[in-house]
C-alpha cells in the first residue's frame, strides 16, 4: 500500500512538471464544435457587403452599407463580445454649390449614387428669370416630352413710332394662334429674335407674317423651328393706338418634368427642401431654363445641393501580411489604410475616381491595387504616398466593369464586366495584352496567384478558363444558371465557381468536365456580390455562402460539406486564409464573423488537467505498483 501511494505520488509530481511544456496550444482549439467552427461575430451598422482576411488569417477586414459608411478591422483573437481593432468611418456627403449663368433652353445638373433612405437637400434662386427644379433618377434627355397649352390675353396703348410684342419659345410643329383690334393702323409680323434685331437697325429682313396697315387678324402661324418667336405690333402713325389681343399657343415636344419625383416649374426661389431617396441609384438633380416660361435671354442660378451619401463602403481588400487595406466609399473614393491603431483613422491617401467602385483588389504583397467603377474604368495604383494621389494608369470600357483580379506579385490583372469582354493586362500598360470577347455579362473573375491562369462566370451559365498567353479559352462549362462567382487557387490547378441555379462546382485545370458538383437549392451571391466562394491556396479547402443564409465548408475530395454554418440572412462575401484554416464572412444580418476549421485540430476536446501522454505514464506506474502489490499478496498466501 505504501508502495502505491508514493508510486501515485510520483507520477503526480511528473505530471505536474511537464504541465507546462504540454499546454501550449492555440485558443480557437477550445471551441466547443456545438457552435459550427464560430471563432466570432460582430454586429455592424449596416448589412456587410465586402470581407477580406490576411493570409495567416491574423487580420480581418468588413465593409458595411452603414449609417457611419465605415471599414472594420479586428483581429483573429477569440472573443465572446468581439471589438473592432479601428473602424474607418466616412459618412460624409458631398455638395454642390455654386452661381452659374444659364442661356434659354439650358439645363444645369449633377448625381451621386445614393442608398434608398439618404436625403438630397437643396435651395435654388434665379433671377432675373424663372427656372424649373427636378430631382430624378435618369439624365435629362430620358424625360418624356409632351404638349403644352397656353394663352395670353391683353390690351395696350402703343404709341406714335413704337412698337410692343409678345414673345414666346417654341419647337417645330409647335403653333400661334393670334387674334387681335386695334383702334388705328398698325404693322403686325412675327419674327425670330435676329430678324427683330435686323429690323429694328433699320433693315428690312423677311418675316414669318407680315401684315401692314391692318387694323385687325385672327389667324394661325406653324412654327418650322425651335427658337424664340416674336408678335410685334408697330405703330407708325402720329396718335397713340389701342391694341387688344388674344394668343392662343400649342407648344410641343416640351421636356416633362412631371415625371420627376420630384419637380418645381417657373419658380425664382426654392428655400431650403429635403428630398428623401426611394431606392438605391444615382440621383440626378436638375436647374432647367425653360425658355417658355421666361422672356430673357439668361438667368443667374445659385444653388447649394447636398448629397447625404455616406452609408455606403462597397469594397474591400487586403494584402497578405494585413499591412495594406483598401476600401472604396460611394463618395467615388478609394481610400488605402494601414492596419496599425490610430483613433480617429487616417487614410495614408485617397484617390477620387469617376463613379463609385463595385470592386477592388490589393495584389499579395500591397504594393499595387485595382479598382473597377460603375462607369467601366479600371484604375490601377500603387501603395506610395503622394497628394494628390495619381493612378499608374486607368482603361474605360464603357461598361459597368463588376469584377477585377490581381495577381501576387501585381504584374497581371483581369477585368470583366457587361460589356461581355475580358481584358487582361500588365500591371505596366493600360493597353490590355489581349481581350477576350465573351459576348454576354460577366458577373465574376479570379486570377491565381502566379498570374497563369484566369477563371471568369458569366451571365449565360458558362465558367471558362483561360491561360495567361491567349485570349482563347482552354475550356468553356455551362452549367445552365447564371454564374455568379468563382475562385482559383494559388497556381490555377482547382476552380471553384457558383451560380444562381444554386450548384457548386470543383473542377481540375486540365478538364472542363466538374470533379463534383454540390447542390445547396440557393444561389450563391449575384451580380453585385461576386465573391461568395473561397478556396485554399493549395486548392484543398472550399468555403461557400448563399442567399438562403447557408455557409459551406468542404475538403476537395468530397462533394459532401464537412460542416455548415447558418447564418440569419443571407451571404454577400467569403474570404479564407491562405491554408484555408480561417473563413471570414459577410452578411445581409449585419455580421461579420470568423470561421475556423478545427476538424482536424477536433476543437470539441478540452484539455485536461493531465496532458495525453502524461496521463498514459502515470496510468502505466499505477498499473505497475498495482501488480507488484497484487503479487506480494499472492506471494503472501503461499505461506499461510
Amino acid at each position: 500500500m505504501l508502495s502505491f501511494i508514493f508510486l501515485s505520488g510520483a507520477g503526480y509530481l511528473f505530471i505536474d512538471y511537464i504541465t507546462p511544456k504540454m499546454y501550449e496550444k492555440n485558443e480557437y482549439s477550445k471551441l466547443n464544435i456545438s457552435t459550427k467552427n464560430l471563432c466570432w461575430c460582430y454586429s455592424t451598422n449596416g448589412k456587410v457587403r465586402s470581407v477580406g482576411i490576411s493570409d495567416d488569417g491574423e487580420y480581418v477586414v468588413a465593409s458595411a452599407y452603414s449609417l457611419d459608411s465605415s471599414t472594420y478591422l479586428f483581429d483573429r483573437e477569440s472573443s465572446i463580445s468581439k471589438t473592432p481593432s479601428w473602424v474607418f468611418s466616412k459618412p460624409g456627403s458631398i455638395t454642390y454649390r455654386s452661381t452659374e449663368t444659364l442661356y434659354f433652353n439650358e439645363y444645369w445638373y449633377y448625381y451621386e449614387h445614393i442608398r434608398a433612405g439618404n436625403q438630397i437637400n437643396f435651395n435654388v434662386q434665379s433671377s432675373p428669370s424663372v427656372i424649373s427644379f427636378a430631382i430624378w433618377d435618369q439624365p435629362f434627355w430620358n424625360f418624356p416630352n409632351t404638349t403644352k397649352y397656353g394663352n395670353e390675353a391683353a390690351s395696350f396703348q402703343l404709341t406714335s413710332n413704337y412698337y410692343d410684342f409678345y414673345s414666346i419659345f417654341l419647337r417645330s410643329g409647335s403653333t400661334i394662334n393670334y387674334n387681335f383690334n386695334t383702334s388705328d393702323l398698325v404693322d403686325f409680323f412675327i419674327a425670330d429674335a435676329n430678324d427683330l434685331y435686323l429690323w429694328n437697325q433699320g433693315s428690312s429682313p423677311s418675316f414669318y407674317v407680315d401684315l401692314q396697315d391692318t387694323t385687325s387678324a385672327n389667324d394661325s402661324f406653324i412654327v418650322p423651328t425651335a427658337q424664340d418667336y416674336y408678335i410685334v405690333w408697330n405703330n407708325e402713325g402720329a396718335s397713340s393706338v389701342t391694341v387688344d389681343y388674344i394668343i392662343n399657343y400649342t407648344a410641343l415636344n416640351v421636356p416633362d418634368l412631371t415625371v420627376a419625383d420630384f419637380h418645381l416649374e417657373a419658380v425664382d426661389f426654392i428655400p431650403e427642401q429635403t428630398f428623401t431617396v426611394p431606392y438605391d441609384g444615382n440621383w440626378y438633380f436638375f436647374i432647367y431654363f425653360e425658355p417658355m416660361n421666361s422672356p430673357e435671354e439668361t438667368t443667374s442660378i445659385t444653388f447649394d445641393v447636398t448629397y447625404d451619401i455616406g452609408n455606403n463602403m462597397y469594397a474591400v481588400g487586403i494584402s497578405a501580411n494585413g499591412d495594406y487595406i483598401a476600401t472604396a466609399n460611394d463618395d467615388k473614393t478609394i481610400y488605402l489604410l494601414n492596419n496599425s491603431i490610430s483613433n480617429p483613422k487616417e487614410p495614408v491617401w485617397d484617390f477620387l475616381g469617376d463613379s463609385y467602385f463595385n470592386d477592388i483588389v490589393v495584389s499579395k504583397d500591397g504594393n499595387y491595387i485595382v479598382a473597377a467603377t460603375e462607369n467601366g474604368t479600371i484604375y490601377v495604383l500603387n501603395n506610395s504616398l503622394s497628394k494628390p494621389k495619381l493612378a499608374l494608369w486607368n482603361y474605360t470600357t464603357g461598361n459597368i466593369i463588376h469584377s477585377v483580379a490581381i495577381s501576387a506579385n501585381g504584374d497581371h490583372i483581369a477585368a470583366a464586366g457587361w460589356d461581355g469582354n475580358l481584358s487582361f493586362f500588365n500591371k505596366n500598360s493600360s493597353i490590355p495584352l489581349w481581350i477576350s470577347l465573351i459576348g454576354t455579362k460577366i458577373y465574376s473573375v479570379a486570377i491565381s496567384l502566379d498570374g497563369n491562369y484566369i477563371v471568369a462566370g458569366t451571365y449565360d451559365g458558362r465558367v471558362l478558363l483561360f491561360n495567361k498567353g491567349n485570349s482563347t479559352p482552354l475550356w468553356s462549362y455551362f452549367t445552365g444558371g447564371e454564374m455568379n462567382t468563382v475562385a482559383i487557387n494559388a497556381d490555377g490547378t482547382y476552380i471553384i465557381a457558383g451560380g444562381s441555379e444554386g450548384l457548386l462546382y470543383l473542377f481540375e485545370r486540365s478538364n472542363a468536365v466538374p470533379l463534383w458538383n454540390y447542390s445547396t437549392g440557393a444561389s450563391f451571391g449575384g451580380s453585385d456580390f461576386h465573391r461568395c466562394i473561397a478556396i485554399s491556396q493549395d486548392g484543398k479547402y472550399i468555403a461557400a455562402g448563399t442567399q438562403s443564409s447557408m455557409f459551406y465548408y468542404f475538403e476537395r475530395s468530397s462533394s459532401l460539406p464537412l460542416w455548415t454554418h447558418t447564418l440569419s440572412a443571407e451571404v454577400n462575401a467569403v474570404a479564407m486564409s491562405a491554408n484555408g484554416s480561417y473563413i471570414t464572412v459577410g452578411s445581409d444580418d449585419q455580421c461579420v464573423y470568423l470561421l475556423y476549421n478545427n476538424i482536424e485540430t477536433n476543437p470539441s476536446y478540452e484539455p485536461s488537467a493531465i496532458p495525453g501522454y502524461g496521463i498514459f505514464i502515470t496510468i502505466g506506474f499505477i498499473c505497475l505498483a498495482s501488480a507488484i502489490l497484487v503479487k506480494k499478496r499472492t506471494m503472501s498466501l503461499k505461506f499461510i
